[in-house]
């Protein structure tokens, strides 16, 4: 699959081939959509506070994304392939193709609808 990385501290991002995830039992291999760039990739990526947020290098960056569920892991349960969703990752990795995720790191859609203020508060998927 194809990913953005960082290969420096404060270098240039690449696009180049990378690994897709392997799905464990317990996440969702996401087919991402569209992601975001927002001020906690950028100063990650400067180096500036690498002492508190380190990174391995080879680092894909992106938090938030939206898209399609195309896995799932043995152990998840009320998910199907196709299922719009969006969420963030704790990792990054979302400025690549196929994004491995946790079930409580994901919304679907329709969640969409409450808002992103109401969003940060809840405490389930449903």
């Amino acid at each position: 699959m194809k990913a953005v990385r960082l290969l420096e501290y404060g270098g240039r991002l690449v696009f180049n081939d990378v690994p897709t995830p392997t799905v464990a039992r317990d996440e969702f291999l996401v087919s991402v959509k569209s992601t975001a760039v927002n001020k906690l990739d950028l100063v990650k990526a400067s180096g500036t506070p690498r002492q508190m947020l380190p990174i391995e290098l080879g680092w894909m960056p992106g938090h938030e994304f939206s898209g399609g569920v195309e896995e799932i892991g043995d152990d998840v349960a009320g998910w199907a392939p196709g299922d719009a969703v969006f969420g963030a990752s704790g990792m990054g990795a979302s400025y690549a193709e196929y994004l491995a995720v946790k079930p409580a790191a994901i919304f679907r859609t329709e969640t969409v609808r409450v808002g992103m203020t109401k969003l940060a508060f809840r405490s389930d998927n449903g």
